[in-house]
């Protein structure tokens, strides 16, 4: 096995299985804080929380959709195609 067919099943078993599984975690993480701040209208503190939720929901989408196209930028101009 070479370093390129080694990459290359790194990236496909990243994409195919990880990158969706982060991706799902922070989008629940995501509706979750905004339902707690939309909802819950008499507890401070719970909408505080949510709000801080939703704010790192938008920052971990931001950075994994960076890195994802980092990667695919990478990935193309070392000319490996994802499997």
């Amino acid at each position: 096995m070479d370093f390129k067919t080694l990459v290359t099943s790194l990236v496909g078993i990243l994409n195919a299985y990880i990158v969706p599984a982060i991706f799902a975690l922070i989008v629940l993480a995501f509706v979750w804080g905004a339902a707690k701040y939309f909802i819950i209208e008499g507890d401070e503190g719970a909408r505080e929380h949510g709000r801080q939720l939703v704010l790192w929901g938008v920052i971990a989408i931001v950075v994994l959709v960076s890195l994802w196209g980092i990667v695919n930028i990478l990935l193309s101009t070392l000319q490996i195609a994802p499997a």
